[in-house]
């Protein structure tokens, strides 16, 4: 595969500062057991964006700025945060209303 990642990658791909959608990349170097969420600044669960096995290569994910039982999400800071095995790797999100 042309495009397979050689190490596991979360990376913000769109505005942040986001509004409506913050766009991000998970990069997967094989065949993994993934589980991606959102935290606010205590360190609560605000939403889990994904949690299953993905193929090699990367792949697009977007918070919507809405938590587990879809309502919005209040202005702030957030880090979303990649758990696969023992990698763990956090990316900070910025939502301005």
């Amino acid at each position: 595969m042309a495009d397979r990642p050689d190490r596991f990658d979360l990376r913000v791909i769109g505005a942040n500062p986001f509004r409506d959608r913050a766009r991000l990349e998970l990069a997967v170097p094989a065949r993994a057991a993934v589980d991606v969420r959102v935290h606010d600044v205590r360190g609560a669960l605000v939403r889990t964006l994904v949690r299953g096995s993905f193929e090699p290569g990367r792949h697009p994910l977007v918070w919507d700025g809405r938590d587990q039982t879809g309502h919005q999400a209040g202005s702030g800071m957030y880090f979303v945060r990649l758990a696969s095995g023992r990698e763990v790797l956090t990316v900070r999100l910025a939502l301005v209303q």
